[in-house]
């Protein structure tokens, strides 16, 4: 079972092409990209074409930024938001939440 999950997560990797803006290094765009992928299997998608990162809020005082990432999979748009704060020691904490 677990070399199945590995084996589509990167399937799922493959090809996938990012367009707008974003506060996500390449290390945590592969990161969030994890926890979307998982919310993608759960809905038996195992193909993301394409995601839209777009930021809607920022704190810069806070070290925090908001987004909305669009991810195109399987025929529809689904929305996550992503949540990202620096935790002062080069880390980031982050929260992938699916919009409805």
């Amino acid at each position: 079972m677990k070399n199945y999950l590995i084996f589509s997560l990167l399937l799922l990797t493959a090809c996938v092409s990012f367009t707008g803006e974003s506060g996500a290094d390449r290390t945590l765009t592969n990161d969030v990209m994890k926890q979307i992928k998982l919310f993608e299997l759960a809905d038996n998608c195992k193909s993301i074409q394409s995601v839209h990162r777009e930021i809607i809020a920022s704190d810069p005082q806070a070290n925090a930024q908001n987004e909305l990432w669009t991810v195109k999979a399987c025929g529809k748009d689904n929305k996550y938001t992503v949540s990202m704060r620096t935790d002062g020691k080069n880390g980031v904490f982050f929260n992938v939440g699916r919009e409805k």
